[in-house]
């Protein structure tokens, strides 16, 4: 079986997934219920949006509202999105930034016949480029902001886009007053996902590139897999 997924930034990015069988190829481009277009990449039998999601607007045409304000992202606890730094130029190529709730909408904010992937699904993507040691550095952007080759702020030496995921260093949004978290941080060295899986703490989870830990923001090659509470309103974990 074939596995389709969108990429969308919940964050800076968050994805899509749909089964489909064998014989059924993969679009080469798929549109948004807001018109934006997105390219598709196949590793193994995964199917991946290669850019991070842009829409507005759930599947069904229903808006996502655009929450700019920092405290009023701190408090919410329905769905919004946001640009880093609200600079909409931040639009492409990194995307927008979503909150759990968008996530977790049954409207669904990918297009139709896609959505966003599990923690099983991602793993299988972790797992098939040889695990998150190394599959980090296969699915990032290459080049670095210092020699003016790319996005990535440090030598980004080990990146090679291999398989054309175009990971990307978008940053994140994860202000929380009462505890003295920056509002956007990490534009430059890394990025993460959403994914749909809520574990048995009820935490949601999320995939992160180019970073260790939560505290630990880097240019590294590992992939990690994150459980976070959704109270804290991320937008792309």
């Amino acid at each position: 079986m074939n596995s389709r997924f969108a990429l969308a930034i919940f964050l800076c990015c968050s994805m899509g997934f749909l089964g489909c069988s064998d014989e059924e190829e993969a679009d080469d481009i798929v549109v948004d219920v807001d018109g934006n277009s997105y390219t598709t990449v196949t590793i193994g039998s995964q199917t991946w949006f290669a850019q991070n999601l842009r829409t507005s607007s759930y599947a069904n045409g229903d808006p996502i509202p655009h929450v700019p304000d920092s405290a009023d992202w701190n408090d919410l606890t329905t769905e919004g999105f946001c640009w880093y730094d609200n600079d909409a130029q931040n639009d492409v190529p990194c995307g927008k930034l979503y909150n759990w709730y968008v996530i977790a909408d049954s409207r669904n904010a990918c297009p139709t016949g896609w959505h966003v992937p599990t923690n099983d699904e991602w793993e299988e993507l972790i797992d098939f480029l040889g695990g998150e040691d190394v599959a980090g550095d296969k699915l990032k952007t290459t080049g670095s902001l210092q020699a003016g080759t790319g996005q990535w702020l440090g030598a980004n030496s080990g990146a090679t886009n291999e398989v054309g995921f175009f990971a990307a260093p978008a940053g994140l949004r994860y202000y929380h007053a009462e505890l003295n978290y920056p509002d956007f941080d990490a534009m430059g060295h890394g990025t993460a996902w959403w994914t749909s899986t809520v574990n048995v703490s009820n935490e949601a989870s999320g995939i992160s590139v180019g970073i260790n830990s939560l505290c630990s923001l880097h240019n590294s090659p590992n992939v990690v897999n994150n459980s976070l509470g959704r109270d804290l309103d991320f937008s792309g974990w």
